[in-house]
């Protein structure tokens, strides 16, 4: 899987854990501590490539740890 693709497929996980919770935007920015604009850019697409930071403030709001992420998003832990 490419790069583009690993990332969008991550965007799209978060975004599901986000609905899965309930979350809107503003309240996943409050848990998160990142700043909404930066989430709106994120998940329209427009920033498609965050800080590891970013990612893992939103997984943590989102109750997601990065392992089972990377693992969603690339097909197992060895990335097949």
């Amino acid at each position: 899987m490419e790069q583009r693709q690993r990332a969008r497929a991550l965007r799209d996980a978060l975004d599901q854990c986000r609905e899965r919770e309930g979350l809107d935007m503003e309240t996943l920015a409050r848990r998160s501590g990142v700043n909404r604009r930066t989430l709106d850019k994120y998940f329209e697409g427009d920033s498609p490539s965050p800080s590891f930071f970013v990612v893992a403030a939103i997984a943590a709001a989102v109750g997601e740890s990065l392992d089972r992420l990377v693992e969603t998003t690339e097909g197992g832990p060895d990335g097949r």
